[in-house]
């Protein structure tokens, strides 16, 4: 079967406008990959703190509070790099 250099040309503009589809949501996906980096630069500035009321460290219960905002900021960075990783993967 022989193609054409019309149909060649046609196929490879095809190819790439499908290319360039996949890339679309890369803003989002920046955005999102940022989110995950200011997450982490407040989760490192957290853990230096040193004049944290003691009711925050009070583990009277299962986990003190300030464990448990920290745990919450260290899931929060690692859900959005998760995402970011499946917005670039789907390219929605």
């Amino acid at each position: 079967m022989k193609i054409t250099k019309q149909q060649l040309t046609k196929m490879v503009r095809e190819e790439l406008a499908e290319a360039e589809q996949m890339t679309l949501n890369q803003d989002e996906v920046d955005t999102v990959a940022a989110m995950a980096k200011a997450i982490g630069s407040v989760w490192n500035q957290f853990r230096r703190l040193k004049s944290v009321p003691q009711e925050w460290l009070d583990d009277s219960t299962d986990v003190d509070r300030y464990s448990r905002l920290e745990k919450v900021l260290f899931d929060a960075e690692e859900e959005l790099k998760e995402l970011a990783d499946d917005m670039e993967k789907g390219g929605v």
